[in-house]
């Protein structure tokens, strides 16, 4: 059995759920439907989650919003 590649796929499967859920907290946050408390633990999760991927090169870019600097 190759364990490297066992390692591999488990970690593109670990980044792969990372950014599911990472997708998710985005949507909840953007819902102007989820509660504020629901949106404050979103966003503390995102942000978790985004520090992590974004560590091992995988955080999503988001497009600027309009008129915003940077």
């Amino acid at each position: 059995m190759d364990t490297s590649r066992s390692a591999q796929d488990t970690d593109a499967g670990a980044l792969e759920a990372a950014a599911a859920e990472e997708q998710r907290l985005w949507l909840l946050i953007a819902d102007p439907h989820t509660p504020p408390t629901e949106r404050v633990k979103a966003y503390a999760g995102w942000l978790r989650i985004t520090g992590v991927l974004r560590e091992l090169g995988a955080a999503p870019e988001y497009p600027k919003r309009p008129g915003s600097s940077a």
